[in-house]
């Protein structure tokens, strides 16, 4: 496949939204929670109160990957809602609220769990319009030394709730770059995304994702050829052994890069979302980076 070809496929069209829809759903791609790890969010609003939808998609301890939980909340005027993504109670909850001894009359929501999980979560709001809703996460892990951050995602082609399929949310492909293996452990967490992923029947998006050109380039763009088609549900973790072939590891051990193209299978996927985790103890301590993943075309 060749990638100016899949460029040229993306259509103008993707831009012509309504910007009189009276609900705005946004995905929140990953949070982590348990002992020394954390993921707060915010979230914020025009003048519109309006209910809210949270909707998680979580490791349980007893039904595994990708289980689906959600509450409905709310949230007044013109607020600001500052919280964690599970309960205050829970490993990895802070009751942000009670430490200001806020009188706050919004009612946000929380993944109550007893153990650590990690996954990703949605919020609706039933009455803003448009790009008039928005969120941001931090993500702090003391253990592996990370905090990072990044803003809720918004698709701007859609205002129905659990529709995170156009290319702005959804890529059709992804770059994938890694540091020398001795230097740095690399690992993705791949979302699926598409629509309906907010039912309460779970979200079953399916890809396979396959190697676009057929194998990969060191840092010094000597190719290597071999292709190994990874399967996503959901969500999962990939790491290089997962992606390269023996022989490709070692070729790339001191850095390298691959295109990977992100076909539906089934659920409703459109396409994928890509977080990078890079671990390293070269700067004196172990430290972890997370970062997004390059999407191709870069949009």
């Amino acid at each position: 496949m060749k990638k100016k070809a899949l460029s040229l496929a993306i259509g103008a069209g993707l831009l012509a939204t309504s910007m009189a829809a009276s609900a705005e759903p946004l995905l929140f791609p990953y949070f982590i929670s348990g002992s020394g790890e954390y993921t707060f969010i915010t979230l914020r609003a025009d003048d519109a109160a309006a209910n809210l939808h949270y909707v998680w998609s979580y490791d349980d301890p007893t039904w595994g990957e990708c289980t689906h939980f959600d509450l409905s909340g709310s949230m007044s005027a013109a607020d600001l809602i500052q919280q964690t993504v599970v309960s205050p109670s829970s490993p990895g909850g802070v009751d942000i609220e009670d430490f200001y001894a806020d009188t706050n009359v919004s009612n946000p929501q929380y993944l109550p769990l007893t153990v650590g999980t990690e996954g990703f979560l949605q919020v609706n709001h039933d009455a803003a319009a448009e790009a008039e809703f928005s969120g941001q996460a931090i993500v702090v892990d003391v253990n592996a030394g990370t905090v990072s951050a990044y803003r809720g995602l918004n698709n701007i082609a859609s205002t129905a709730e659990g529709d995170f399929s156009s290319i702005f949310v959804s890529a059709m492909s992804n770059d994938y770059t890694w540091y020398p293996t001795d230097l740095v452990d690399t690992s993705w967490f791949v979302l699926a995304t598409g629509t309906n992923m907010h039912l309460g029947g779970g979200w079953f998006g399916e890809l396979d994702l396959y190697n676009g050109f057929d194998g990969i380039y060191d840092r010094d763009e000597r190719f290597a050829s071999g292709s190994i088609v990874n399967n996503v549900v959901c969500y999962r973790t990939l790491t290089l052994a997962d992606m390269l072939t023996t022989a490709q590891m070692v070729h790339a051990q001191n850095g390298g890069w691959m295109w990977k193209v992100n076909v539906p299978v089934s659920g409703g996927a459109t396409g994928a979302l890509v977080y990078k985790f890079e671990t390293t103890n070269a700067l004196g301590t172990s430290k972890t980076a997370i970062s997004e993943e390059n999407p191709f075309p870069n949009i």
